[in-house]
């Protein structure tokens, strides 16, 4: 006997042991009879001895077939039990790891404002990276901007940007008016996400500035990290409303442009964590905090 025996195979042989007939039995595994027939006789095919015989028309085990029932049966249903208990530890968040990567200031919101119950572990990192860790398991769930064509990824909406112009009330005294940043804006030091960013370069454009007019003091790709040098003073920045930003020390002004510079997010995760019961208590949570 060299094949190793499917699992499936034993639990159909212990069930037609266990019952008065194949078909009340084929019925408890939600087969046919001819089905649950066909792999006992695989079964047998695979074993040293017959397994069953006939008592009249009645298939009944034989002693070989007893004794390996017997053997079997407290092993399986050892193996059952491992099954539900792993399923039910699962199922239930506070026995979880949950690794959810992304950018670093999209995983400031749920850091600071999820309640799950489970162990959290945040990882910043850029869009293709965070894709690959799902796809490779080193991640359960992603932020991302741009999605993945894959039958094994569920894409789900994370949050909408929109962005807003943001400076300290010790560099701006009085509270501007949209139409008047124009002028503002060229004497004062600049924070920019990244050098020659498209959101900062559809601003300006629509705004007749050139970028060589502004006078740029720090550049650094984080949101959070921006927000907390113009709480300090240090310029102003056009940050996303996601980001939080103190309204009493700083002047908060929604800026308009064009929809293409509305970034979507979304988060990602494989299909086969979707029926997860803490997956869905996180998944609510998450919706709520954004």
């Amino acid at each position: 006997m060299n094949n190793r025996i499917p699992h499936y195979l034993i639990e159909s042989f212990i069930t037609a042991a266990e019952e008065s007939s194949l078909q009340v039995a084929a019925d408890k595994l939600q087969i046919t009879q001819s089905t649950l027939s066909k792999q006992m006789i695989m079964l047998e095919e695979m074993l040293p001895h017959k397994i069953f015989t006939f008592d009249g028309r009645k298939k009944v085990l034989t002693s070989y077939g007893l004794s390996l029932y017997e053997a079997l049966k407290p092993k399986f249903a050892q193996t059952q039990e491992l099954i539900e208990q792993t399923s039910l530890l699962f199922s239930q968040p506070e026995n979880v790891h949950v690794r959810i990567c992304g950018r670093g200031e999209l995983l400031d919101i749920l850091a600071v404002n999820l309640k799950f119950n489970g162990r959290m572990t945040f990882m910043p990192m850029n869009n293709e990276s965070a894709l690959e860790a799902v796809l490779q398991r080193k991640a359960e769930l992603a932020i991302v901007h741009t999605g993945i064509d894959s039958n094994e990824i569920v894409m789900r909406p994370f949050i909408l940007n929109d962005f807003r112009f943001a400076v300290s009330k010790s560099l701006m005294k009085s509270k501007p008016k949209v139409e008047d940043l124009t002028d503002k804006i060229k004497s004062l030091p600049c924070l920019l996400y990244k050098m020659h960013d498209p959101v900062i370069e559809n601003l300006l454009k629509s705004w007749k500035i050139s970028f060589e007019e502004l006078n740029v003091l720090r550049t650094y790709p984080n949101y959070t990290t921006l927000a907390r040098m113009v709480n300090e003073g240090l310029g102003w920045a056009i940050l996303p409303t996601h980001t939080a930003i103190d309204e009493s020390a700083n002047h908060v002004l929604p800026v308009s442009m064009s929809s293409s510079f509305n970034r979507k997010f979304h988060l990602c995760y494989r299909k086969d964590i979707s029926s997860a019961g803490w997956l869905k208590e996180l998944l609510t949570e998450i919706k709520q905090v954004t």
